[in-house]
């Protein structure tokens, strides 16, 4: 089995050393790449440092890290929280499968953890995935849409457009996409969000998506051209046109003149 690599993430300094120093003792095949302070930055590291491995105080355990956690299974990570006893109940409401080490934690908790981590990863065949295949994933953007109970990781590139309808939120997709179904009247194929327009709308438009109506946004790289008529339409190509509000038609015939 090949070296394992881990991460650790804790904003106390003291602790931090110690499980870094700690992991490093154990004559197991585990190698700690590197320590932050800061969940947000190791998130930006990431995908470089690819790690099997991430050891994580529950205090780090931010909205942006825990929406990154969800996505554990492409990135085949084991992901290990050290926490306080009344943390545990506030962890198992957030539906992140992760290992758990309650503080204040003894060298044999922590050995015993990792060599959980280490089994799941030889049950798996994880540790064998080709790290090529893993950072292509994880380089593409992605969304994590929630459609009842379960959450679903689609990339950003294959969103044609999404549709608002009461409190939720449908995606289309030109062509069949994991989970997706085929749209029962026209073409394409669409997974349906239980979240609303408004709770995505920064999200999609920091990724490229962006409202074109009160009930409507477009993924840009799809925008084909404009249509005029009582009420312009979009054309976003694979003979697919969506509404345009005026008050989005300026923005519309902008991101046009740029191409």
């Amino acid at each position: 089995m090949k070296t394992l690599r881990a991460i650790v993430i804790d904003t106390n300094s003291s602790s931090r050393e110690r499980l870094c120093k700690l992991i490093g003792s154990f004559e197991l095949d585990v190698e700690v790449v590197a320590c932050f302070a800061d969940a947000k930055k190791a998130l930006k590291e990431l995908d470089e440092l690819n790690p099997e491995l991430l050891f994580i105080d529950f205090e780090c355990c931010t909205k942006p890290f825990l929406e990154q956690m969800v996505m554990r299974d492409l990135l085949r990570m084991e992901v290990i929280i050290l926490l306080e006893l009344e943390q545990k109940s506030v962890l198992k409401t957030s539906n992140i499968k992760a290992l758990m080490v309650l503080k204040p934690y003894s060298d044999q908790q922590v050995h015993k953890v990792i060599r959980v981590a280490m089994q799941s990863f030889v049950r798996h065949g994880a540790a064998q995935k080709p790290e090529a295949d893993l950072n292509k994933l994880t380089k593409e953007p992605t969304l994590i849409i929630e459609e009842g109970r379960k959450k679903r990781v689609i990339k950003v590139k294959d969103v044609i457009y999404c549709k608002s309808c009461n409190n939720s939120l449908t995606f289309y997709f030109e062509h069949q996409v994991q989970w997706s179904l085929k749209v029962e009247e026209g073409t394409g194929f669409s997974i349906v969000s239980s979240r609303s327009f408004a709770e995505w709308e920064e999200e999609l438009e920091r990724k490229g998506i962006i409202r074109c109506h009160r009930s409507y946004g477009i993924n840009k790289e799809y925008i084909n051209g404009l249509e005029g008529g009582a009420e312009p339409l979009v054309n976003l190509g694979c003979k697919t046109t969506v509404p345009v509000s005026k008050s989005y038609l300026a923005i519309i015939e902008r991101l046009l003149r740029e191409e």
